[in-house]
């Protein structure tokens, strides 16, 4: 999870760059850190949002046993 975290981040940010998008991005607010810190905030709040609708996805699915076979009996 961690590293395809680190892939959408640096996905993001190098698309911006190739493309010279983040040029207009540095002239409308000249404070680069204000817009990387920005960049960073939507990165994080995206990937928060879909990692709890994994989660919640997901939970039901964590108790199941794929290994046990037929119902537990009770042992004596």
């Amino acid at each position: 999870m961690v590293l395809a975290l680190g892939v959408l981040g640096v996905l993001g940010m190098s698309s911006e760059y190739g493309s010279g998008l983040i040029r207009i991005a540095f002239a409308a607010v000249p404070r680069r850190r204000r817009v990387l810190a920005a960049k960073v905030l939507v990165t994080v709040g995206l990937v928060l949002a879909v990692g709890e609708a994994i989660a919640f996805a997901t939970y039901p699915v964590g108790p199941v046993d794929p290994g046990r076979r037929g119902p537990r009996r009770r042992s004596r």
